[in-house]
């Protein structure tokens, strides 16, 4: 028996990122990845850890935008910006698998910090390895110029579907 396995791809912080802020620079790609993914039944996954970055980071970039050049924020638009940063985390959880943390990433963490010495990304990247995903997905630069990550900028991620014909 023959069964094709599906791809299964670890969305870095960043990338989340990229594709909830329309005003960052690689939204556009983050877009047309998280797409393609959905449309050929790719397995996304993503680490809980990220929530916490996505939801603040999203809440500051919002608000900063919102304050300037000297507005305060009101009521309804913290609210609004509050609501928007949960719904992000909800459409995550929709679309995407939670990969396990447990003590057992902390472990290949510290073990590996003299490849992965940012503790987050040793986290995310031993999280990806203990789910045996087939590439993280980032635009973190030391991870991707690191040869013992199996990591892809969006943009080469998205060029890499388009030449197995997942994606246009």
């Amino acid at each position: 028996m023959n069964a094709k396995r599906t791809l299964t791809v670890l969305i870095d912080t960043n990338v989340w990122l990229d594709y909830y802020l329309p005003d960052r620079k690689g939204n556009r790609e983050a877009y047309e990845l998280i797409d393609c993914l959905l449309d050929a039944d790719a397995q996304i996954t993503y680490s809980p850890l990220s929530t916490k970055d996505v939801y603040y980071l999203i809440m500051k970039a919002l608000k900063r935008t919102v304050r300037q050049p000297d507005n305060e924020l009101n009521d309804l638009q913290a609210l609004s910006i509050r609501e928007y940063a949960w719904g992000c985390i909800d459409n995550m959880m929709q679309n995407a698998v939670s990969l396990p943390i447990d003590e057992r990433v902390v472990w290949m963490a510290r073990k590996s910090k003299g490849i992965v010495p940012d503790y987050e990304d040793g986290l995310i990247v031993g999280a990806g390895e203990l789910a045996d995903v087939d590439y993280l997905v980032t635009s973190d630069k030391k991870l991707l110029s690191n040869p013992q990550i199996k990591a892809m900028s969006v943009e080469a991620m998205n060029d890499y579907l388009a030449k197995v014909k997942l994606c246009d």
